[in-house]
């Protein structure tokens, strides 16, 4: 008798989380299959490339259709660890229009294909874990019986960096960690810091330098204008996809003064965003981190399509 599929009671909040689960279960000596969407035919709730791990004992970790699938497939990978051969370590699954399973439908009408891959490379997957705690893009090229290759790429996790007033710090902060962002706030505040870090956040000192990539966005949230200054000549200075601030048309009018003062470039301004969010005029804390963090991700998803256009990867 197969295991009764079960998700994780840690759900998956970003790319390494799944591969995280596949190589500890490996390592552990257990089976593990690790399945992938590979084609989208019409419309569907998630993207190309969204993957989960099946252990042997049923539990899994990830999404492949937000709930429709899940269970389907898990019970595809334990009928291949219970001896269900279909000739090799890579299985096509079709569902909805086309499929064989017609006792399967999709909500949205669609169809769509997911590879199952019974035997993953241990290797393989801790290299791209390896490289993404390294905040380095990685790949992973799927194969299947077929002969085709889906190239997979991993993106680091979204790092959000902020400095500034307690009740917009801590309303951000708190947003983004549930959004399965890596947060990181500058403070010496130790009532703030406290607070911050009981959120899960990592709190480091007002000017400690703190490392911007290309997967950083970086928030200005202070209500004296004056002390934003060096993060904001820092953050124009770095790769980071994202940089905002707080305040009014006419902070931001003051603001670009100051910085073109301190040898700031009309091109490095041009990528403040500011004021802040996508609602304007907001004058409250959660509203705020609301608008804040709904900019902040559509910037990046065009900073992943940019990858993706010049690579030939997926956008997830």
């Amino acid at each position: 008798m197969l295991p009764t599929p079960q998700r994780d009671v840690i759900s998956a909040a970003n790319d390494g989380d799944v591969l995280r689960f596949a190589a500890k279960r490996l390592a552990e000596a257990q089976r593990v299959a690790v399945a992938t969407l590979t084609a989208i035919d019409g419309p569907f709730s998630r993207p190309l490339g969204a993957q989960m791990a099946i252990a042997g004992d049923g539990v899994f970790v990830g999404d492949v259709s937000n709930g429709c699938l899940e269970s389907a497939v898990a019970y595809e990978a334990l009928a291949v660890f219970q001896g269900d051969s279909f000739g090799g370590r890579h299985k096509r699954l079709r569902y909805g229009v086309g499929s064989p399973f017609i006792d399967i439908q999709l909500p949205c009408g669609g169809g769509l294909d997911i590879v199952l891959d019974s035997q993953p490379e241990r290797q393989v997957l801790e290299r791209i874990c390896r490289q993404l705690d390294r905040r380095e893009i990685s790949e992973w090229a799927i194969g299947d019986l077929a002969g085709d290759t889906f190239k997979r790429q991993y993106y680091p996790r979204p790092k959000l960096l902020i400095a500034g007033s307690a009740p917009e710090v801590l309303a951000l902060a708190s947003l983004a960690v549930t959004a399965g962002y890596s947060v990181v706030a500058k403070s010496d505040n130790p009532s703030l810091s406290s607070q911050l870090k009981a959120l899960g956040v990592t709190v480091v000192a007002a000017q400690r330098v703190v490392v911007i990539d290309p997967f950083t966005a970086v928030v200005s949230l202070f209500h004296d204008h004056g002390q934003e200054l060096p993060l904001l000549e820092t953050a124009l200075c770095s790769d980071a996809f994202y940089i905002g601030a707080l305040g009014s048309r006419r902070s931001q009018a003051t603001r670009r003064l100051a910085l073109l003062q301190a040898g700031l470039s009309y091109y490095q301004l041009a990528r403040l965003h500011a004021p802040i969010g996508l609602i304007p005029r907001v004058r409250d804390a959660n509203t705020l981190a609301i608008s804040a963090l709904a900019e902040i991700a559509q910037s990046y998803q065009g900073l992943l399509r940019q990858y993706a256009a010049a690579t030939g990867g997926v956008v997830q």
